[in-house]
């Protein structure tokens, strides 16, 4: 009956149920999924697959205050990082929607394969102003690898290509000959299981233990103007950046959706920020 309200907005849903309260971000994710399944397969309710989705969006709007936007340029996991967060009971919504990504509770940046094919992909859909507004409005943003990449001023691959950047730095590429001439353990592109070395306790980083193995799949990494900004560095032949932390910014080298139980973790801590974020409470940087 909650859907059929009208007006379809928590004055109705209170006059429908007056007990009604927004759900946990565990039991969001729940409700979310249940909605899909009603709408796709209860063939009673006779709506639309146009209505069916505007139900479905508007319910989201209300019942889940805490969606997260994942940025979709056509570029990066989206699939697989949208399932991680739900699996961690937070509500994640792919999207290149402006207006979507803009209201957010928190925005997810993903990328893979080339830095200049992620910055036109970003371009061609008309994102790059969007990502910048989220960066200044102080949402929580989570950049994976590519994704993490394009946040800074520039890259030397295929030539020196702009980024985003809203965080100064450049992105390098691993130079073979101090990967011990390219003849020993260390091959390009960096690929599978490393360790994480903690420099700053940032909450996304919460009940992540020090050595932790993380997964990447990577020829080029991030050299932040400002050290200050490092969360977890790796060894990979030199130590590198493997994520950072600046006010409302968090990102990674590797792949979280791709790093079991301790990618799990940093994608539930996110969430938490987010939950945090939209009930006022800031983390100290």
């Amino acid at each position: 009956p909650a859907l059929r309200a009208s007006p379809f907005d928590k004055g109705g849903l209170r006059g429908i149920c007056p007990a009604w309260r927004p759900p946990s971000e565990r039991a969001a994710g729940e409700i979310r999924q249940a909605i899909i399944f009603k709408l796709r397969h209860d063939r009673t309710l006779g709506f639309d697959p146009v209505a069916a989705g505007l139900i479905l969006r508007r319910a989201e709007e209300i019942m889940l205050p805490g969606m997260i936007a994942i940025i979709d340029y056509g570029m990066g996991n989206l699939r697989s990082v949208q399932k991680g967060c739900e699996k961690m009971g937070y509500a994640a919504e792919i999207t290149r929607e402006t207006k979507r990504i803009e209201t957010a509770a928190g925005v997810i940046l993903p990328g893979v394969g080339a830095f200049g094919a992620c910055m036109n992909g970003l371009a061609e859909c008309g994102l790059i102003d969007t990502v910048h507004r989220v960066a200044d409005s102080g949402t929580p943003l989570l950049g994976i690898c590519v994704g993490m990449q394009i946040l800074f001023s520039e890259s030397v691959e295929f030539g020196r290509v702009r980024g985003l950047d809203i965080l100064k730095g450049t992105v390098e590429r691993f130079d073979p000959a101090l990967l011990t001439g390219g003849d020993g353990p260390y091959k390009i592109p960096h690929m599978g299981w490393n360790q994480l070395h903690i420099k700053r306790a940032a909450p996304h980083l919460a009940e992540v233990p020090e050595g932790a193995a993380v997964y990447f799949v990577h020829s080029y990494y991030p050299l932040p103007a400002d050290p200050g900004i490092v969360a977890t560095t790796t060894e990979y032949g030199i130590p590198f950046a493997s994520s950072v932390w600046s006010d409302n910014i968090f990102a990674t080298q590797f792949h979280p959706e791709k790093s079991q139980a301790i990618g799990l973790q940093i994608l539930a801590n996110f969430g938490k920020v987010v939950a945090d974020h939209s009930h006022g409470h800031h983390p100290s940087h």
